[in-house]
């Protein structure tokens, strides 16, 4: 197996766009790994996103892929689909203390999304 993608790579372009410069391009089908905000419907309340790469790397070999890498995203504490997350609601980049900080909102109101709540689209 090959060597993990580095956390410089992956946050590349969100890191871009936090210190306010120019981010490389990037395509609907190609989530971009950090720590971001959205919305469901227009006017709903901010979720907290976050999308990372799962690395696996192998016990006797470290540094060393044990499978692929691959991609997640959870909004408000639930798993998502990482690339229909990017096309369908186009999260936005914000401070990962900022991200902390609308969780501990959502987990103090005791508003973090359910399944079946109907804030959330049908199953993504």
């Amino acid at each position: 197996m090959r060597e993990p993608t580095s956390l410089s790579t992956l946050l590349e372009w969100y890191n871009a766009c936090i210190e306010g410069g120019v981010p490389p391009r990037v395509y609907d089908d190609e989530p971009q790994c950090g720590w971001f905000k959205m919305r469901f419907r227009k006017n709903s309340p901010w979720q907290p996103c976050r999308i990372w790469m799962d690395q696996v790397c192998e016990i006797d070999e470290p540094g060393r892929l044990a499978q692929p890498e691959e991609l997640r995203a959870e909004v408000a504490g639930r798993r998502w689909d990482p690339i229909k997350l990017w096309t369908w609601y186009h999260p936005r980049p914000i401070p990962r203390a900022d991200y902390n900080a609308l969780t501990a909102t959502l987990r103090q109101q005791n508003t973090f999304l359910k399944p079946g709540d109907y804030r959330a689209p049908a199953r993504l």
